[in-house]
């Protein structure tokens, strides 16, 4: 069910962002991110290749940057920060909030791009709010 809603969620910022080629390259990096096939033969190898593509993502953000960067920034530490502590707390049993927290923080990561897209983007500003 959760890839499902992560596929749809890619697909429509996906669709968004087509027209802004920054947005669209971080949709990109976070759909590899939570799409790749992470291997599992080891602990070391899971959580390394996990760790290695948040760095990606936050690469790509960092260089690349578009309206949804500061969010992808701060998922991006606050993942790398959660898969170091699955690598030393062994985060494998399924309701561990390890799988929680990850879960929770790719599905952020996609909304942003979603909401953050130049066809959403004006129809979220608040028109009659003063000027600041």
């Amino acid at each position: 069910m959760y890839l499902v809603a992560c596929g749809v969620l890619l697909a429509v910022a996906t669709v968004l962002n087509l027209r802004d080629r920054r947005m669209l390259a971080l949709t990109l990096a976070v759909g590899v991110n939570v799409f790749y096939s992470v291997p599992a033969q080891s602990q070391a190898a899971f959580y390394g290749t996990c760790i290695a593509l948040e760095l990606m993502v936050l690469t790509v953000a960092v260089f690349y940057t578009s309206r949804a960067s500061c969010i992808a920034i701060y998922a991006s530490c606050a993942l790398v920060i959660v898969h170091f502590m699955g690598w030393t707390l062994d985060g494998s049993p399924p309701l561990s909030p390890y799988r929680v927290l990850v879960k929770l923080l790719e599905c952020a990561q996609l909304v942003a791009c979603v909401a953050l897209s130049p066809v959403l983007t004006p129809k979220l500003r608040n028109r009659d709010a003063a000027p600041t």
